[in-house]
């Protein structure tokens, strides 16, 4: 009784900044929302160096029937206010650097959303990534065969979907000789920390736009992903993250991984699957790990990386 009394009161604790409060955030735009079924939040305010690379990308490949909001953890940015309001967007920036918070005000300030697609802003999306996420959770819904519970696409930068990404280049056993793994899990090995092994693997993935048709030219396929699982690009209904309380703020920290942790293990524990979409594609710069080595190397490649439109 006692445990069940203090494990009440620690869960309330732990969830008390859920939502930002009126004066605890800056919300610009919400004029411009369109209050459709579908919501894309992009997560940004901390890597402006890869903005040109990225940011492009998001204007270009984001159709026009879905609410777009840039969020802010505990940072304002012009650049990205001036960004949101181009492209008649919104931006929400929090006073305090609670990532789940954020997320969860954002969800919460989009009441007619269904469906909510959340890309961080190191990620690289591809043309018709969101109708390719969207057919593929529909697709595994219709199959019946698993209860989805969120959908990614394939990652070249990603603990799981690295290996079938380089499967498709006709690399993996190059990549295995080389690095002497070819393990899928979530955690610290070279796929995530090896700054080498994410500038190999990159190599394989640019130009990023023609890798990208090459993917989307694929017959539809999935896989269930049986570990936890980067939630840097993903798709997922709102009742999901209704049934799961929200994104789990953690009181007093930034949070940083508490909402890929909570959503993985929400996932597991109720029998909704992690999927992986096979003929979709980003690109996903690097793990922390590999950031400084992966930012030296992109000074010398920067062309490279440019969208071209």
């Amino acid at each position: 009784m006692i445990y069940r009394i203090l494990s009440k009161l620690v869960r309330k604790f732990e969830r008390r900044e859920q939502y930002a409060r009126r004066g605890e955030y800056i919300l610009e735009g919400m004029d411009n929302r369109r209050d459709t079924n579908a919501l894309v939040i992009i997560l940004a305010g901390y890597k402006e160096f890869l903005w040109p690379y990225t940011l492009p990308r998001f204007e270009a490949c984001l159709p026009d029937d879905v609410d777009v909001c840039i969020v802010s953890s505990g940072v304002y940015s012009t650049k990205l206010s001036q960004l949101a309001h181009k492209n008649g967007w919104s931006y929400l920036s929090l006073n305090k650097n609670l990532i789940s918070t954020a997320q969860n005000t954002a969800i919460g300030l989009f009441e007619a959303a269904d469906w909510i697609y959340k890309f961080d802003e190191d990620i690289f999306v591809s043309p018709r990534i969101t109708s390719a996420l969207m057919q593929g959770y529909l697709r595994i819904e219709e199959e019946g065969r698993y209860i989805p519970g969120l959908v990614g696409p394939m990652i070249n930068i990603n603990g799981f979907s690295y290996l079938d990404f380089l499967s498709l280049c006709g690399s993996l056993d190059d990549y295995r000789q080389k690095f002497g793994e070819h393990v899928s899990r979530g955690g610290s090995h070279h796929i995530q920390a090896d700054a080498d092994a994410a500038k190999w693997v990159w190599q394989k993935s640019l130009p990023f736009e023609k890798v990208a048709e090459k993917v989307a030219a694929q017959n539809f396929s999935y896989k269930p992903v049986p570990h936890r699982y980067s939630i840097g690009a993903i798709l997922f209904k709102r009742q999901l993250w209704l049934d799961m309380g929200g994104f789990k703020q953690v009181v007093g920290t930034p949070g940083l991984g508490e909402d890929e942790k909570h959503v993985c293990e929400f996932c597991m524990n109720t029998s909704r699957t992690i999927n992986v979409i096979n003929n979709a594609f980003c690109g996903h710069f690097a793990f922390a790990p590999q950031e400084e080595g992966m930012k030296n190397w992109l000074d010398e490649v920067a062309h490279s990386f440019s969208y071209a439109g």
